[in-house]
């Protein structure tokens, strides 16, 4: 790590500090107002209950992106409270909170790697090389690589793959940390549990045809937005991408993460989710500190928020040139565009049903 790489990580860390208040807050604050969403699509009743189902989708966002601070125990000072406080919110999200953090801080120590892809996969870009190789698994991932699919498919992964140990890429041969296996899978069965209370209790309490039409939607919808929030922060035209042997952690997290610049609704929402760079850079910093990092270190401050063309690059230029460095899209290959055939590809494309990670 060069002396100015040091610098700016040695800086990031002044900003580590927590405050147990604030953390309660964030969480407590957040299930107050999701428990006045869903008494007011009670009066509301089923005729109008979805109309709430955008407040619901967003709301599942911030407490998923409150788990996913604790899971970084970067929420409170408190490894335990951190901890207990996540298998919590695993509640609402229904992924097992040790799982996801095993496998998201395994995410955050290789971003960028090209000889670390191939395990969590969907932040796998197809080199140039091996898409002119196989240009039928290439022609398979742009037709892939789609908004509504990535969309579409963060939300399988999020509501339905994650429900078994096979959901997380922790347990895939390919995966080599030495992890307590045993106490993840009884953290994932602990979060099926408390969700399936949590729902049957919402049934119960305002009935199936409001559940039916205007909750579980907002849990779905709040998934697809999850499942792009992950691509974009990774998969954009810019994002720095390098061989083991010249990767830089520093580099990878403020070059290879994205700033999405929210108004400060959504901000709120999002938890500053969209700070991806400061976040990647120290993990250990609290979502209510980050823009206050952002805006003190000039390295960060620097950063330009991802502008509407590099949002649209993110489904455009699937495949990393190697020799020049950068994305680029299907027509740099200088390959013919064959009929696709996007049913039999499903299976067997990289992003089929596979966890996302950002």
């Amino acid at each position: 790590m060069s002396a100015a790489d040091r610098a700016v990580v040695r800086a990031a860390r002044a900003f580590e500090g927590k405050s147990t208040a604030r953390g309660v807050w964030a969480i407590g604050s957040t299930v107050a107002l999701w428990a006045v969403v869903m008494w007011s699509m009670r009066q509301l009743g089923p005729g109008l209950a979805s109309l709430m189902i955008p407040a619901t989708a967003l709301l599942h966002v911030r407490l998923f992106v409150l788990q996913h601070d604790c899971g970084h125990r970067s929420l409170f000072a408190s490894r335990t409270l951190n901890d207990q406080a996540g298998r919590f919110l695993s509640m609402f999200s229904g992924l097992g909170h040790d799982a996801w953090r095993v496998e998201h801080d395994w995410h955050h120590q290789v971003t960028g790697r090209m000889d670390r892809r191939g395990v969590d996969r969907f932040n796998s870009p197809m080199t140039t090389d091996e898409a002119r190789a196989d240009p039928a698994r290439a022609e398979a991932f742009v037709h892939k690589v789609k908004a509504w699919r990535i969309a579409w498919l963060g939300m399988l992964s999020l509501l339905v793959d994650r429900r078994r140990r096979i959901g997380f890429f922790v347990f895939r041969p390919t995966f080599v940390w030495r992890i307590d296996k045993r106490f993840v899978v009884e953290g994932i069965w602990l979060a099926n549990l408390l969700q399936v209370l949590l729902h049957g209790a919402l049934i119960a309490l305002f009935g199936p045809v409001v559940w039916l039409t205007a909750m579980l939607p907002g849990v779905v919808l709040g998934a697809m937005i999850g499942g792009l929030l992950f691509w974009v922060q990774h998969n954009f035209e810019g994002a720095v991408i390098r061989p083991g042997d010249r990767w830089s952690f520093v580099e990878a997290a403020i070059r290879g993460s994205s700033y999405v610049r929210a108004p400060a609704m959504l901000r709120w929402f999002l938890a500053d989710i969209g700070l991806h760079h400061v976040h990647h850079l120290n993990a250990h910093i609290p979502h209510y500190r980050l823009d206050e990092a952002r805006l003190a270190i000039p390295a960060l401050a620097a950063v330009s928020p991802l502008s509407l063309a590099q949002f649209r690059s993110a489904f455009t230029h699937h495949f990393f040139d190697p020799e020049r460095e950068q994305r680029v899209p299907w027509e740099a290959l200088g390959l013919e565009v064959q009929a696709p055939s996007v049913d039999s590809s499903l299976a067997s494309s990289p992003l089929a049903r596979t966890p996302v990670q950002g």
